[in-house]
């Protein structure tokens, strides 16, 4: 009996790992009464070991229900350990044609995730930058709840 338990939970312990979830790194800004302000630059700065694996660099942003936005647009510059800089503006969808909210609901906020790079290997050790920058033409964007970067390994 004992051994059947025994190898129960370590099934059920190899299951967890294989599911768990593959997220490297994380970084989230929670905004003061949900309030991005347009001069409010988030900087993120991590180190990374040299790797020949494989990841994918993720932009999330949690919103309100109540966001009045159809796009969202942000401004993102990203500096790896050798040097290299990419710079990209995305335009993140916030609803689709039918005017509902694109993202993940919990509740009243909807978490909406955008691949910014995939397959990004870093073949050098070192330090890592990125800025992100929200460029609606606006002072504040208002019912954004949190922003940030998260980089998972690649599938």
């Amino acid at each position: 009996m004992r051994r059947n338990i025994f190898f129960i939970v370590l099934l059920a312990a190899l299951m967890f790992q294989c599911t768990s979830s593959s997220v490297i790194f994380n970084k989230d800004f929670s905004f003061k009464d949900q309030k991005w302000n347009r001069f409010q630059k988030l900087e993120i700065e991590t180190l990374v070991d040299a790797s020949d694996k494989e990841y994918d660099i993720n932009f999330v942003l949690k919103y309100s229900s109540h966001i009045q936005y159809n796009v969202f647009p942000i401004h993102v510059i990203f500096q790896t350990p050798a040097g290299e800089e990419r710079i990209r503006e995305v335009e993140l969808a916030i609803r689709n044609i039918n005017d509902e909210l694109i993202g993940e609901k919990q509740g009243d906020i909807v978490v909406l995730k955008k691949s910014l790079w995939k397959h990004f290997s870093f073949p050098e050790q070192g330090k890592i930058n990125i800025t992100i920058e929200n460029i609606l033409p606006k002072i504040e964007a208002e019912n954004v709840i949190s922003a940030g970067i998260e980089i998972v390994t690649s599938e």
